[in-house]
């Protein structure tokens, strides 16, 4: 690829990210991109009432912690809040009640709002604010775009690829995409330190001798810009003293002391005149010069824990790069790998280029640039020591600093004639062509861009399709079950039997009876042995993701469950038993199920199961049971001075059905003394639930009086009484399909 025209390039660039902008911003419903909803809320405070928030502790608004941010973003996009009828912003901000953000692993309550067809398009009302909204905040992203590509283009003019690649790097990061196509303040943080950063380099290249017109007015300049991002985000006061540092050693290296006074004058008085009035506002109304303590108190503070935030730094990762929703929603694993292996393979090469170009005149203002992006992580990983908050994207603030030394650190990394050079390497590094090779990375990006929003976010807050009840599975377990008047849950489909698993999958079927104004919460309580709570979920149906007052009456909908269980300290084999039921959590009111008329006490349904643990076993089996069962053994053991009957099944085939264990104790003259009939261990493994290469044990204790001579075994089905077929090891099938064990020595 030939940097000949670098404009073209730059154009197609920008062109490519307004479409996938607008792509992520279609995609994603609207109060579900990071904080959005929070930063929504002070843009429609501002719009109706024309006032800032005040934050008070112990107070719930709908605008959280965001109400202590610098408010130029929100003054600058609330008029088109006022344009608009948002008297439904109240609706539209429905919250989840369970939403459960910063957990990917879970497929449920991923959704911090709950959403309607209002939001369809044609947007309108509320939507079409916050759309509108999205659409200028994507515009001032293509601001930052073409200016870090102005600024690598200062820096490098000699080096076309690089502003190029510098630009690309933020164009196609799925996670600035994110931002970029939501309501959030951080996209005019964002465009105004990649300003000041693009008038600071214009600065340090400025000729020696006396400033003209024009060095002064770009000085005044680049204090209303700092002054801006002062008033957009408490970041943006990150930059103030890097741009004072390249101030200073663009003066001093000269001695020019006038110059630089005047200079500090020029950069001062313009943050202070835009910005200080909000930080004379936090000494005010909170004590404090930047409503830090207040922001904390109300997003909640973090435990003094530095191991947790060691802990957290994959996420922090993800986040610079790609991770959605609420800080739920992650993309495929070979990207971050491909994220992670790129930016170790820059960070080497940067670090290369720094050795090698120490005595270049472009040397010094890297090295300030390197220092900005040190500093705004020291920012970053001190606001999250005082709250949770380990997200890459906090970076952004220096995107265009950080894009730059990746790039060049990427392309030095590439130069194969430089490693051929110092290693004396074997000539097959001059066959690769380092000119097409370094675009590689910029095309994965814009391949995963582009899958991101199809693929991850927008499948994630996909609600249920209503089905007729011919389209109901063939295989679904009937149930019939009302929930008062409300919902009828007709059946569900339990997990497949598999060997081992740490969660059940199963689907329930519902049906909406008639008109429903309530919104009702599904409990979903697994359970092992001995009612032992292995996994629990409160949510609205489908993933948390429908809200039962849009259910119309006759309306049948899936409703598909993952949930993750407990394995540890939990006795198996066991089937795994839910507990369903309806809960309308607004008024803590729990609706009585049904069947049939009658009152059930509750619903429990077999969804999954922990197979046995595995097993040595005495290859010969002792006897064949039915089609698929292998008796391994059975003898009479003691325990704790009781005698109990021990079988060891092998599974060779899934039994079709449960079956029924019978134990008959005889006298020697072949009465009935007594039988404990039953299914095998007490009803906590059903043979239904058998996979085959299973080695089942199954005890079960026994009453042995004197004069019993012996104990028959077998299996039969419940239904028919119908004992299945056993054959010996000889191959001879055994008198009445029984087993007999003899008491007597």
């Amino acid at each position: 690829m030939m940097m000949t025209k670098p404009t073209h390039w730059s154009r197609l660039l920008l062109i490519a990210y307004l479409l996938l902008g607008t792509i992520y911003s279609v995609a994603t419903p609207i109060f579900e991109a990071s904080d959005e909803v929070s930063h929504y809320a002070v843009v429609q405070h501002i719009a109706d009432t024309g006032e800032l928030p005040v934050q008070q502790l112990g107070v719930k608004t709908a605008w959280e912690q965001e109400g202590s941010q610098p408010p130029l973003y929100y003054l600058l996009v609330s008029p088109l809040a006022q344009l608009i009828d948002t008297r439904d912003a109240a609706e539209r901000m429905y919250r989840n009640p369970h939403a459960a953000p910063g957990d990917p692993s879970l497929d449920a309550n991923r959704n911090l709002i709950i959403h309607s067809p209002a939001e369809d398009f044609p947007w309108r009302n509320t939507t079409l604010a916050v759309h509108l909204i999205r659409f200028l905040s994507i515009a001032l992203g293509a601001g930052t775009i073409g200016l870090s590509y102005r600024i690598a283009r200062r820096i490098f003019p000699d080096r076309l690829a690089i502003p190029i690649g510098t630009a690309a790097l933020i164009a196609f990061n799925p996670m600035f995409l994110f931002i970029s196509a939501s309501v959030n303040n951080d996209n005019l943080t964002i465009l105004l330190t990649s300003l000041a950063l693009y008038l600071s380099v214009r600065c340090w290249d400025e000729p020696p001798g006396r400033l003209d017109h024009r060095g002064w007015g770009r000085r005044l300049v680049l204090g209303l810009v700092l002054g801006g991002a002062a008033l957009s985000k408490i970041s943006g006061l990150t930059l103030l003293p890097i741009v004072a540092l390249i101030l200073t050693v663009r003066h001093l290296r000269e001695r020019d002391w006038r110059g630089w006074l005047l200079s500090g004058v020029l950069l001062a008085l313009p943050v202070l005149l835009i910005a200080g009035w909000w930080y004379v506002r936090n000494l005010q109304l909170y004590g404090e010069l930047f409503g830090l303590e207040t922001m904390v108190a109300i997003a909640g503070p973090r435990s003094r824990d530095l191991l947790a935030l060691v802990a957290e730094f994959d996420g922090f990762r993800y986040a610079y790069w790609a991770l959605f929703g609420a800080v739920n929603i992650v993309t495929f694993p070979l990207a971050y790998f491909i994220f992670d292996l790129f930016m170790l393979l820059a960070a080497i090469g940067c670090g290369l280029w720094f050795i090698r170009n120490r005595r270049s005149d472009r040397f010094g203002l890297m090295l300030i640039l390197t220092g900005y992006v040190l500093l705004v992580f020291v920012g970053v990983i001190r606001w999250t020591m005082m709250t949770p908050a380990s997200q890459g994207r906090l970076m952004f603030p220096a995107i265009a600093a950080i894009s730059l030394l990746l790039w060049l650190g990427w392309e030095t990394i590439l130069d194969f004639r430089h490693w051929h050079r110092a290693a004396g390497a074997v000539q097959v590094f001059w066959t690769l062509d380092f000119i097409k090779l370094r675009w590689a990375l910029p095309i994965f990006m814009l391949i995963v861009a582009a899958i991101v929003p199809f693929r991850d976010i927008g499948p994630t807050y996909a609600g249920p399709s209503m089905i007729s009840e011919k389209d109901l599975p063939s295989d679904l377990k009937r149930l019939e079950v009302d929930y008062g008047d409300q919902l009828r849950l007709i059946g569900y489909r339990p997990s497949e039997p598999r060997a081992r698993s740490d969660s059940v999958e199963f689907t329930l079927y519902w049906q909406c009876l008639k008109p429903i104004t309530a919104d009702y919460s599904v409990f979903a309580i697994v359970y092992g042995r001995q009612l032992q709570e292995v996994g629990k979920r409160d949510a609205y149906p489908y993933h948390g993701l429908y809200a039962t007052q849009h259910c119309e009456a006759g309306q049948v909908f899936a409703d598909p469950y993952r949930m993750p269980i407990k394995t540890e300290g939990v006795e198996r084999p066991v089937v795994l038993r839910a507990q369903i039921g309806l809960k309308d959590w607004a008024v803590h009111t729990e609706l009585a199920p049904a069947a049939h008329g009658q009152p059930v006490p509750a619903v429990m349904l077999e969804v999954g199961k922990l197979a046995p643990p595995l097993q040595e076993h005495d290859s010969t089996p002792a006897y064949r049971v039915g089609d698929g069962l292998l008796l391994l053994a059975a003898r009479i053991e003691q325990r704790d001075g009781a005698p109990y009957l021990a079988l060891t099944w092998q599974v060779t085939a899934a039994p079709p059905e449960d079956y029924t264990i019978f134990v008959h104790l005889l006298d020697a003259n072949g009465l009935l003394m007594g039988q404990a009939d039953g299914p095998p261990l007490s009803g906590a493994y059903p043979t239904s639930w058998w996979s085959p290469g299973e080695v089942v044990v199954d005890t079960r204790p026994l009453s042995l009086p004197p004069e019993a001579d012996r104990v028959t075994l077998g299996l039969y089905r419940l239904s028919d009484k119908t004992r299945l077929p056993i054959v010996d090891h000889s191959g001879q099938r055994v008198l009445n399909d029984e087993i007999v064990l003899s008491l007597k020595p």
